[in-house]
């Protein structure tokens, strides 16, 4: 159990470090796919220098009211405990006028655990948040793997943490897996009217 406990933070999947966040005044539900016109400066920065970075792309989709002009807000704060959408950039495309054109497909839920920057855009370490039918597919194994490696009643206590760590990385695993194999967008072409502005 000592050992378990001590790769229990090398074995999460679900944890996002610094994940950049776009903040907008709409809900980006998991599962659904999106194609975004990014041409406010901060966000095209953002997008920017995650996409200079290996693969994959993975940004959080948080609701804000207002959009960007409530960034600096504090009546609009970011917090611990937010939820939004984990989003994953699959093509994208500069145009000519310096926007950049975004496929994008929403992975699962996420939520804060620590705001990272709140200016010129949000960043955050965010955690997977799994729903139940998730949790429930491997929580199932996750027990069962423990009550064969606990020596005792004790050690199976002291396991549960990292059962639980491990049940949370497995769901997220999935989710992230299941999105790479479910969803697969062809290859952006063509032109966005500059009229079709979305943040």
């Amino acid at each position: 159990p000592a050992s378990l406990r001590a790769r229990a933070p090398l074995l999460p999947r679900h944890l996002f470090q610094s994940l950049p966040l776009w903040r907008v005044q709409w809900v980006t539900l998991p599962a659904f796919n999106e194609l975004l016109n990014v041409h406010v400066p901060h966000y095209t920065h953002m997008f920017t220098k995650l996409l200079s970075k290996p693969r994959p792309w993975y940004f959080g989709s948080f609701y804000l009211e207002g959009g960007s002009q409530n960034l600096g807000s504090e009546d609009h704060p970011l917090r611990e405990g937010e939820v939004g959408t984990l989003c994953e950039v699959v093509a994208f495309e500069r145009q000519q006028d310096g926007r950049l054109l975004l496929s994008t497909r929403a992975v699962g839920r996420v939520v804060v655990t620590s705001v990272v920057q709140r200016l010129p855009y949000a960043q955050a370490d965010c955690e997977y948040f799994a729903d139940f039918e998730e949790m429930e597919a491997f929580d199932e194994a996750g027990m069962e793997a423990a009550v064969d490696l606990a020596p005792s009643s004790a050690a199976l206590d002291e396991m549960s943490d990292v059962v639980a760590c491990s049940t949370l990385a497995a769901a997220a695993a999935h989710g992230c897996g299941w999105a790479e194999r479910e969803r697969v967008f062809p290859p952006i072409g063509g032109e966005v009217s500059p009229l079709s502005v979305i943040e």
